[in-house]
């Protein structure tokens, strides 16, 4: 193990992320005219139902349903415009559309100003995005989805304006379709990798497919389709198709893995924790380790990265390609926060992966190696890890009035007066809270890592809790803003021998 960053390891959120994923042991239309506000470059991504920030400022009608929504700034005036997808309600087979809502100060309300069908048609895996794809620093639209378990989408839309102070409108410069993996280039890869350059010296990205080859009869030789800006007609076209061959190992089982179709064999080779020494950037040389946990029993990823513990529900598995597995997740305390995990097995203990966001700037990469069960011994015994919590019941109260009923697999959240409640699940020492509202819609979630304590006499038996959040700031309006929870609760012991006695 990496020795540089050994003891970060052996506390906290990294035992807690094995013990918690098993991997320890084997067994209308108007509105009030907007504030000005600044956008981050990326803007605010959001899926449907998750707060304020979810709402459409557009009433879609009875007939559609909101799939997801991104709030960015898209040009140079001081509002925010909001890009909605949407589809047919009840429709399972339908297009995913996307729109633009602008506000129009000649009619002093929010309205769609443009919309389109995508090739896009399943929810979970839809990714909204804003990239300077062309290289001149405004943003296309880009839409990322499937139409199926093994066909990939793209769909990019670039602003253009109709002139005479009227909104702008989009048109669509890429719409590509592959049996295999799509993925956005990198502009600094040189023109081998398709990145075009602009007379202006500005550089266009390449959109890169990975399909199987036709000729294939194991599925891992695949040919790399490079499509690149062509700036005279305004749309990305197929510039070069090269083939690629996937590294194979003569390992008997990653051999067996390739040979096995479906997601099922795949999410049980990857079941457990990987891990991934990264450079600290210390004068010194040193590294810090990474551990990526997965559990799809329990459907559910953890990531650590030396600091903090992220927890995302494993949402759907499609696989592409023989060698290559693709999961969309969604983080478990934010829900608006996507992530596509995007893995390669190249050998029985090794495995590439491709982490993106739908920010284009959210991405990390690299490749991870099998934690062995010796070393997950180890790291659990040296760090004396406490023991996985078999259950939380009953009342738990802070001395500033905050109290937590758990029963079964629900909670009652009251403090000050506020009275919230949710479901909640128990993972090792990962406490997952969902809140709800009183029509089960849902409020946001709170992730806590739980310290628990127990002493017991021959009166009582005394419970303390203490829950530290993962999350940097509290997402559910109306609970604790505190990052350290500490709770308690006493239970009597009644002396069985006096009972029926006067």
């Amino acid at each position: 193990m990496a020795r540089s960053c050994l003891p970060a390891l052996l506390v906290g959120a990294a035992a807690a992320a094995l013990t918690a994923c098993g991997g320890a042991r084997s067994d209308s239309g108007a509105a009030v005219p907007p504030a000005a506000a600044e956008a981050p470059a990326a803007g605010e991504a959001a899926a449907a139902g998750t707060g304020e920030a979810a709402r459409s400022r557009v009433t879609l009608g009875a007939e559609q349903e909101q799939v997801a929504l991104l709030t960015a700034s898209l040009d140079d005036d001081p509002n925010r415009e909001q890009i909605v997808a949407f589809r047919a309600a009840g429709s399972t087979g339908s297009p995913i559309h996307v729109g633009v809502i602008d506000y129009r100060p000649d009619a002093a309300s929010w309205q769609m100003i443009w919309e389109t069908a995508t090739q896009a048609l399943n929810p979970d895996t839809l990714q909204i995005g804003l990239v300077d794809l062309v290289g001149d620093a405004a943003p296309e639209i880009v839409v990322r989805g499937t139409a199926g378990d093994d066909r990939q989408t793209l769909d990019a839309y670039r602003r253009a304006p109709v002139g005479g102070g009227s909104s702008a409108a989009y048109r669509t410069i890429a719409r590509i379709v592959a049996a295999g993996t799509l993925e956005i280039g990198d502009a600094g890869g040189g023109a081998e990798a398709g990145a075009e350059a602009r007379a202006d010296g500005a550089v266009a990205v390449p959109l890169i497919a990975r399909v199987k080859a036709p000729e294939s009869a194991s599925g891992l030789d695949l040919l790399r389709l490079t499509y690149a800006w062509d700036a005279e007609r305004g749309e990305y076209r197929l510039r070069r198709t090269d083939p690629v061959t996937t590294p194979v190992s003569p390992e008997e089982p990653i051999v067996e893995l390739y040979a096995n179709p479906g997601t099922k064999p795949y999410e049980a080779f990857l079941a457990g924790p990987w891990y991934r020494d990264v450079p600290s950037g210390a004068l010194d040389g040193g590294s810090r380790r990474e551990l990526l946990v997965f559990a799809p029993g329990e459907r559910l990823i953890s990531v650590y990265d030396g600091k903090i513990l992220e927890q995302f529900e494993w949402v759907v598995s499609h696989r592409p390609l023989v060698a290559h597995l693709d999961v969309w997740a969604r983080n478990l305390t934010i829900e608006a926060i996507g992530k596509t995990f995007s893995i390669e097995a190249q050998s029985a203990e090794e495995i590439r992966v491709d982490v993106r966001g739908h920010d284009p700037y959210d991405r990390s990469r690299g490749p991870y190696r099998r934690l062995t069960q010796a070393e997950q011994d180890m790291l659990l015994a040296a760090g004396e890890a406490p023991e996985a919590i078999a259950a939380l019941n009953g009342r738990y109260r802070s001395a500033g009035g905050l109290s937590i009923d758990f029963a079964d697999d629900r909670f009652v959240w009251t403090d000050e007066g506020a009275v919230l409640t949710g479901g909640f699940a128990l993972r090792g020492r990962v406490l997952s809270m969902k809140f709800v509202g009183p029509r089960g819609a849902h409020r946001g979630y709170l992730t806590y890592v739980v310290d628990y304590a127990e002493i017991a006499s021959s009166e009582r038996i005394e419970r303390s809790l203490r829950l530290t959040r993962v999350e940097p700031a509290s997402t559910v309006a109306g609970a604790a803003a505190a990052p350290v929870l500490l709770l308690s609760q006493e239970q009597p012991i009644i002396d069985r021998r006096q009972e029926g006695t006067e």
